[in-house]
């Protein structure tokens, strides 16, 4: 699917990108000016197996195209065109992410599920990283993970929170 005409407004100073998964998209834009990285918004919805209505709804809505660049990951972000870059390593992005939150300091680990497998990028006491991934196809996961989150009432944010 191509998006438009190229992204990239000289004046905005907005980045977007997009996890575009089986039963799910999660949607990021941002602000990085002055080399500050500041979240404007933070979307997660059930696609309901329409992944390209939900990213042309965010695309529409939220004027991305008037961003300088917009990244996408997941199952569905090879069905995406120029401007899009589409995909972008796994430990590009779960590293980019953790950058991304400055409150989180110290040992951590990320675990990443998705249909084409699962990672984990683990941070030391020392700061030293290190990233495992396994290929084996996870497939669902996600969709089931919504459809549990959904018997107990609750959004797949709210569980997250949780």
């Amino acid at each position: 699917m191509q998006v438009g005409q190229a992204a990239g407004d000289p004046g905005s100073e907005r980045v977007a990108g997009c996890d575009l998964g089986k039963a799910t998209a999660t949607f990021v834009v941002a602000d990085v000016r002055a080399g500050g990285f500041v979240v404007e918004s933070v979307e997660t919805v059930v696609h309901n197996g329409r992944p390209m209505d939900a990213f042309c709804e965010w695309y529409r809505r939220n004027d991305i195209s008037s961003c300088l660049a917009i990244g996408a990951t997941g199952l569905h972000a090879d069905e995406l065109t120029a401007p899009v870059l589409r995909g972008l390593p796994e430990d590009a992005c779960l590293g980019a992410a953790l950058d991304g939150h400055t409150e989180i300091r110290g040992p951590v680990n990320i675990v990443s599920i998705g249909a084409r497998g699962y990672s984990v990028l683990t941070r030391d006491t020392e700061g030293h990283i290190q990233y495992l991934e396994n290929d084996k196809c996870s497939s669902g996961t996600g969709e089931t993970m919504v459809k549990i989150a959904g018997r107990f009432g609750l959004s797949i944010t709210d569980a997250d929170a949780l």
